[in-house]
């Protein structure tokens, strides 16, 4: 390490406030504020340079359009997750076919929900039988993100599978799928909605049903939310209150006493 007596980066001399240090690096004499900061999945103090400097992923974010669409196509490509993330920043539509190939493909979990989610954000008509397929996937992040897509894409051609869906062991999956019936307006999914309100005791699954059932309305949605105002869950009961005033404004004086 270097004899000087001022931070080789920032100039700034050292003193009791603003300590000599040195980067595992470069070797350089530093001050702690510039040595602030561990390059990623190291343990050596590093300067903000060096750091700066340490880009694993600096040629994939180079790449062309067309260089990041074949590294995702690669099945042993490495990073594809990375790619998938730019992919999307880049709004890259036309590697909507790569995605949904990929997402067949591969047995990876983290790389499946992050196509998914891939999927919902360009929201593209071609990835519905997928995203259908993935409402059974092992993994229940996939699986939610496969609802939420279909719920914000309006496919109305999958409340059928959704509702089928509500059956899942997973509270966040059922959430989602409830939560996507009720964007969907499915009038057909509120007695199920019901059941399964009955069925689950505990978890955000239940909240989103009833939110759900609101955004749904009609007479079998409004009894089954009237009933939900004796819930247990305090939440239930808000929620319910919360959708009837928005149904029925005339009762809200009522109504407002379970609200929260």
């Amino acid at each position: 390490m270097s004899e000087t007596q001022s931070c080789e980066i920032c100039g700034e001399g050292f003193s009791e406030q603003r300590p000599r240090e040195a980067c595992h690096y470069c070797d350089r004499a530093v001050c702690v504020a510039c040595v602030e900061l561990d390059i990623p999945d190291h343990h050596d103090r590093a300067c903000r340079e060096c750091i700066e400097s340490w880009d694993p992923y600096r040629q994939l974010r180079e790449a062309s359009p067309r260089e990041l669409i074949s590294t995702l196509a690669n099945p042993t490509g490495m990073d594809r997750g990375k790619t998938v993330d730019l992919v999307c920043a880049q709004k890259l539509n036309e590697a909507v076919p790569v995605l949904i190939g990929a997402l067949k493909g591969t047995k990876d979990n983290h790389l499946r929900q992050k196509i998914v989610a891939a999927l919902r954000q360009f929201a593209d008509g071609s990835a519905v039988p997928v995203l259908v397929a993935a409402l059974k996937d092992s993994y229940p992040d996939v699986r939610s993100e496969a609802a939420l897509a279909l719920g914000e894409m309006k496919v109305e051609a999958a409340t059928k599978p959704l509702k089928k869906a509500l059956k899942d062991a997973d509270d966040s999956v059922v959430a989602s799928v409830a939560k996507a019936l009720g964007q969907l307006g499915a009038q057909s999914a509120t007695r199920t909605l019901g059941k399964v309100l009955k069925r689950r005791k505990e978890g955000v699954g239940r909240w989103e049903v009833v939110i759900a059932l609101g955004e749904i309305g009609g007479a079998d949605a409004i009894k089954i939310l009237t009933a939900a105002l004796a819930d247990d869950d305090r939440w239930v009961r808000h929620y319910a209150a919360t959708a009837l005033i928005n149904l029925d404004p005339q009762d809200e004086s009522e109504l407002r006493r379970h609200l929260l």
